[in-house]
Protein backbone atom coordinates (compact mmCIF):
# COMPACT_ATOMS: atom_id res chain seq x y z
CA UNK A 1 0.00 0.00 0.00
CA UNK A 2 1.09 3.40 -0.90
CA UNK A 3 1.92 5.93 2.13
CA UNK A 4 1.58 9.47 0.80
CA UNK A 5 1.15 10.64 4.75
CA UNK A 6 4.91 11.92 4.49
CA UNK A 7 3.78 14.27 1.58
CA UNK A 8 3.46 18.10 2.89
CA UNK A 9 0.19 19.65 1.46
CA UNK A 10 0.49 22.04 -1.46
CA UNK A 11 1.43 25.42 -1.38
CA UNK A 12 -0.75 28.16 -3.12
CA UNK A 13 2.64 28.68 -5.75
CA UNK A 14 1.41 26.43 -8.15
CA UNK A 15 -1.54 28.15 -8.85
CA UNK A 16 -2.66 29.37 -11.66
CA UNK A 17 -2.19 33.00 -12.15
CA UNK A 18 -4.49 34.82 -14.97
CA UNK A 19 -2.81 36.87 -17.52
CA UNK A 20 -2.78 40.25 -17.39
CA UNK A 21 -2.17 42.50 -19.96
CA UNK A 22 1.49 43.34 -20.37
CA UNK A 23 2.71 40.30 -18.22
CA UNK A 24 5.54 38.31 -20.12
CA UNK A 25 4.65 34.87 -18.04
CA UNK A 26 1.03 34.16 -19.62
CA UNK A 27 1.75 30.79 -18.58
CA UNK A 28 1.17 28.48 -14.85
CA UNK A 29 3.62 28.95 -12.46
CA UNK A 30 4.78 25.70 -11.29
CA UNK A 31 6.46 25.09 -8.52
CA UNK A 32 9.57 25.79 -7.44
CA UNK A 33 12.49 23.19 -8.33
CA UNK A 34 12.63 22.02 -4.78
CA UNK A 35 9.62 21.66 -4.30
CA UNK A 36 9.40 19.52 -7.20
CA UNK A 37 12.73 17.64 -6.34
CA UNK A 38 11.30 17.19 -3.03
CA UNK A 39 8.33 15.32 -4.39
CA UNK A 40 10.36 13.01 -7.00
CA UNK A 41 12.46 12.17 -3.80
CA UNK A 42 9.61 10.95 -2.20
CA UNK A 43 7.70 9.68 -4.70
CA UNK A 44 11.58 7.52 -5.01
CA UNK A 45 11.59 6.83 -1.56
CA UNK A 46 8.12 5.40 -1.56
CA UNK A 47 8.83 3.26 -4.30
CA UNK A 48 12.20 1.56 -2.46
CA UNK A 49 9.55 1.29 1.02
CA UNK A 50 7.51 -1.04 -1.36
CA UNK A 51 10.21 -2.80 -3.21
CA UNK A 52 11.69 -3.83 0.10
CA UNK A 53 8.44 -4.27 1.56
CA UNK A 54 7.76 -6.82 -1.36
CA UNK A 55 11.28 -8.38 -0.64
CA UNK A 56 10.80 -8.90 2.52
CA UNK A 57 7.15 -10.52 1.65
CA UNK A 58 9.45 -13.01 -1.14
CA UNK A 59 11.25 -13.63 2.22
CA UNK A 60 8.79 -14.77 4.48
CA UNK A 61 6.62 -16.62 1.91
CA UNK A 62 10.54 -18.63 1.06
CA UNK A 63 10.64 -19.53 4.67
CA UNK A 64 7.00 -20.40 5.18
CA UNK A 65 7.55 -23.17 2.20
CA UNK A 66 10.49 -24.29 3.57
CA UNK A 67 8.81 -24.80 6.85
CA UNK A 68 5.97 -26.59 5.01
CA UNK A 69 7.94 -28.77 3.15
CA UNK A 70 9.98 -29.58 6.25
CA UNK A 71 7.09 -30.48 8.05
CA UNK A 72 5.71 -32.28 5.61
CA UNK A 73 8.81 -34.31 4.90
CA UNK A 74 8.27 -34.99 8.77
CA UNK A 75 4.76 -36.05 8.75
CA UNK A 76 5.41 -38.83 5.84
CA UNK A 77 8.56 -39.82 7.69
CA UNK A 78 5.77 -40.38 10.72
CA UNK A 79 3.31 -42.20 8.10
CA UNK A 80 6.33 -44.45 6.80
CA UNK A 81 7.31 -45.97 9.97
CA UNK A 82 3.35 -45.95 11.00
CA UNK A 83 3.15 -48.41 7.83
CA UNK A 84 6.15 -50.39 8.40
CA UNK A 85 5.15 -50.93 12.16
CA UNK A 86 1.96 -52.42 10.86
CA UNK A 87 3.10 -54.27 8.45
CA UNK A 88 6.07 -55.57 11.23
CA UNK A 89 2.84 -56.56 13.56
CA UNK A 90 0.91 -58.30 10.75
CA UNK A 91 3.72 -60.36 9.86
CA UNK A 92 4.25 -61.56 13.55
CA UNK A 93 0.56 -62.75 13.39
CA UNK A 94 0.86 -64.67 10.39
CA UNK A 95 4.28 -66.09 11.49
CA UNK A 96 2.06 -67.59 14.01
CA UNK A 97 -0.55 -68.85 12.17
CA UNK A 98 1.87 -70.42 9.80
CA UNK A 99 4.00 -71.92 12.28
CA UNK A 100 0.17 -73.34 14.13
CA UNK A 101 -0.47 -74.65 10.59
CA UNK A 102 2.67 -76.59 10.48
CA UNK A 103 2.25 -77.79 14.18
CA UNK A 104 -1.57 -79.26 12.78
CA UNK A 105 0.36 -80.77 9.32
CA UNK A 106 3.04 -82.29 11.26
CA UNK A 107 0.06 -83.91 13.79
CA UNK A 108 -1.74 -85.09 10.65
CA UNK A 109 0.78 -86.64 8.51
CA UNK A 110 0.48 -89.81 10.52
CA UNK A 111 -2.77 -90.04 10.19
CA UNK A 112 -2.69 -89.44 6.35
CA UNK A 113 -0.14 -91.96 6.15
CA UNK A 114 -2.02 -94.34 8.00
CA UNK A 115 -4.98 -94.17 6.13
CA UNK A 116 -2.84 -94.50 3.01
CA UNK A 117 -1.88 -97.59 4.47
CA UNK A 118 -4.94 -99.36 5.48
CA UNK A 119 -6.30 -97.96 1.81
CA UNK A 120 -3.26 -99.89 -0.18
CA UNK A 121 -3.53 -102.95 1.83
CA UNK A 122 -7.70 -103.05 1.29
CA UNK A 123 -6.49 -102.32 -2.37
CA UNK A 124 -4.06 -105.35 -2.06
CA UNK A 125 -6.24 -107.60 -0.55
CA UNK A 126 -9.01 -107.02 -3.20
CA UNK A 127 -8.76 -109.52 -6.37
CA UNK A 128 -8.21 -107.76 -9.45
CA UNK A 129 -10.46 -107.71 -12.85
CA UNK A 130 -11.09 -111.04 -13.98
CA UNK A 131 -9.82 -113.09 -11.20
CA UNK A 132 -12.06 -115.43 -9.84
CA UNK A 133 -14.41 -113.60 -6.62
CA UNK A 134 -16.20 -116.46 -5.63
CA UNK A 135 -19.71 -117.36 -6.62
CA UNK A 136 -22.43 -114.42 -7.85
CA UNK A 137 -25.14 -113.67 -5.46
CA UNK A 138 -28.00 -115.96 -5.29
CA UNK A 139 -30.61 -114.42 -6.63
CA UNK A 140 -33.33 -116.84 -5.99
CA UNK A 141 -34.01 -118.81 -9.04
CA UNK A 142 -33.17 -122.36 -9.75
CA UNK A 143 -30.41 -122.54 -12.01
CA UNK A 144 -31.83 -124.93 -14.38
CA UNK A 145 -34.05 -123.97 -17.89
CA UNK A 146 -37.30 -123.61 -17.73
CA UNK A 147 -39.12 -125.59 -20.54
CA UNK A 148 -42.63 -124.95 -20.31
CA UNK A 149 -43.28 -128.24 -19.76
Amino acid sequence: MLDISSITERSDSHVCKKPKLGDPQTSCSFLPGSKVEELGRRAQELVERINQSRDEDQEIICSFQDQLLSKVGEVCQQVKEQLFSSYEEQSQGMEEQLQELSRVLEREQPAELNTLSVINTGLLQTPGPGQNQGPPPSTGQSSRNYTGS
